[in-house]
């Protein structure tokens, strides 16, 4: 990657000369990575009530990720959870996966609780 980095830098001296070719590379190289999508998720249980949402950002769209920022936020042991569902039509439940994170809405709002499951202190994240 450096080498094709070095190379990018040289060709871009070459053709535009060496003040703004550089400047040209520094401006790629250094450009804002921003999110896919961005959810807007509040913890129902969590203790004191709260109407204040967090912002969670997902740039590579996978259960795995949104599961690790979920719990990055509120302050919940991954270890502890064994899945995530999601409400669907009618409030059936949905097993979230890769590809439902895919499909999930920019700027979508959920409410979230903790629902235990059989085996003991394991939960389920609920995305309501």
């Amino acid at each position: 990657k450096q080498w094709y980095q070095r190379r990018v830098r040289g060709d871009l001296k070459d053709l535009m000369g060496v003040t703004d070719g550089i400047r040209l590379h520094n401006a790629l190289q250094n450009r804002a990575l921003t999110c896919s999508i961005c959810l807007y998720v509040l913890f129902e249980g969590s203790g004191a009530p709260s109407t204040v949402y967090q912002a969670i950002y997902l740039e590579s769209l996978t259960y795995r990720e949104l599961m690790s920022k979920v719990c990055a936020t509120f302050n919940i042991d991954p270890n502890t959870i064994v899945g995530i569902q999601k409400s669907g039509p009618s409030g059936i439940s949905i097993a979230v996966t890769d590809d439902v994170v895919r499909h999930l809405a920019n700027d979508a709002c959920f409410v979230f609780t903790l629902l235990n499951t059989d085996r003991a202190g394991m939960c389920i994240i609920h995305l309501k």
